[in-house]
């Protein structure tokens, strides 16, 4: 709709390299428009930090890549992580904390 033309399918492209990130048992989603939600059974922060490391990375070859082609559309992966039960004993709670997180590195 009123996205950056092509939005829809970056976006679509951009849920198959956060596949590539994770494990088999790992699931994706996206959250909203902009946001991808990763739920990694049995992870700890390590994990996390893991996962999260194999994404900014994929993400800096894919901005290199679109820059190549001409474009100038750069992509800043964030994060906001939480873990159950260490973080958090409930879903909610486990979103909220994710979600203060993820506002913390927004700024």
């Amino acid at each position: 709709g009123n996205g950056v033309a092509g939005g829809d399918g970056t976006m679509k492209t951009l849920s198959r390299l956060f596949r590539s990130c994770c494990r088999q048992i790992d699931f994706i989603a996206r959250y909203s428009y902009d946001e991808f939600a990763f739920i990694l059974p049995e992870t700890d922060s390590n994990g996390i930090n893991a996962v999260a490391g194999r994404v900014r990375e994929r993400v800096t070859t894919f901005n290199a890549e679109r820059g190549q082609q001409g474009s100038n559309l750069v992509l800043e992966p964030l994060f906001g992580g939480s873990t159950f039960p260490q973080n958090a004993s409930t879903k909610e709670t486990l979103l909220s904390r994710a979600n203060d997180n993820l506002l913390r590195c927004r700024g």
